[in-house]
């Protein structure tokens, strides 16, 4: 072996090093692996990306974590999807979607979207109505309910009134679809009273900020939840530690990794003008280019 070690110049100890750190190595995969996989029983349908920051992983990079949990079959499957759609006939309380020409944010309570979703299980199908703060991305107002009365949608905007204050949404402009909860007599004079700007979508594409939310809050959490959801009173239990969790614990990439409670906190330390600026997609200047 000497003389084999001496015809390729690699020494004896050199060996032992290489194979002292690939067991080093797999060693430091399989607590790591470890860690991912604890964290993935709490966080089911968080991406491997944002569960590398929430699991403060640091004995590996951030790519080779998702290689690990990949290898280990812990990445996340996509979900099938099905469409409950909104009422959206009639053509009362109809409004310009004052977005559709682009929109630049400095700030929280500018603008909040809303958005109805479904959530079907074994028990039954379920509605949900969640407010969010596009700026922060935080789900500041949220109901359940077993049908789609737009009291329910009320309950929500008034749970974001509440969070934000009455001062604060003076001039706030309130984004949804044509909705019926949405156009109701109620909806529409508290949106009023409080002085909101009320816009509206010609489509559920121009809708996207509380489409993507719905859609994380359903399937990364509640299909997930350690609640048994098996009546209207369970589903908002758990809705509302999904939201919990959404708002405090789960970090993401757009706002540099940190939680939408987080990224509050961090900008209102900041003078107004320092802020970061977030611009929104301009769906009339898409519209003329893709004419041209």
């Amino acid at each position: 072996m000497n003389k084999l070690y001496e015809l390729l110049s690699y020494s004896r100890q050199a060996q032992h090093q290489k194979l002292q750190r690939l067991r080093d190595q797999e060693k430091r995969n399989a607590e790591v692996l470890e860690q991912g996989r604890l964290a993935r029983i709490q966080y089911s349908r968080v991406g491997s990306r944002r569960l590398y920051y929430m699991a403060g992983i640091s004995a590996v990079g951030i790519n080779q974590f998702e290689r690990i949990m990949s290898g280990a079959g812990l990445h996340v499957a996509p979900l099938r999807r099905q469409k409950h759609g909104t009422d959206s006939r009639g053509q009362k309380h109809r409004y310009p979607n004052l977005l559709y020409g682009g929109y630049e944010l400095c700030d929280v309570n500018e603008l909040v979207v809303s958005d109805l979703t479904y959530f079907r299980n074994e028990s039954g199908l379920y509605y949900i109505c969640l407010q969010t703060d596009v700026y922060s991305q935080r789900i500041v107002g949220h109901s359940g309910a077993q049908d789609k009365r737009s009291i329910h949608a009320v309950k929500a905007l008034e749970m974001t009134i509440k969070l934000r204050g009455k001062a604060s949404m003076e001039c706030t402009i309130h984004h949804s679809d044509h909705g019926s909860e949405y156009r109701s007599d109620q909806y529409v004079n508290l949106l009023k009273d409080h002085k909101m700007q009320i816009s509206m979508t010609s489509n559920c594409l121009e809708n996207g900020y509380a489409e993507r939310r719905n859609g994380t809050i359903k399937n990364d959490f509640l299909f997930y939840s350690e609640f048994s959801i098996k009546n209207l009173c369970q589903l908002r239990k758990a809705l509302d530690l999904a939201i919990y969790r959404y708002n405090h614990e789960v970090v993401q990439a757009q706002l540099g990794y940190r939680t939408p409670a987080m990224y509050e906190a961090w900008i209102a330390s900041m003078a107004p003008d320092a802020r970061p600026r977030k611009k929104l997609f301009n769906y009339k200047e898409q519209s003329t280019k893709s004419k041209s």
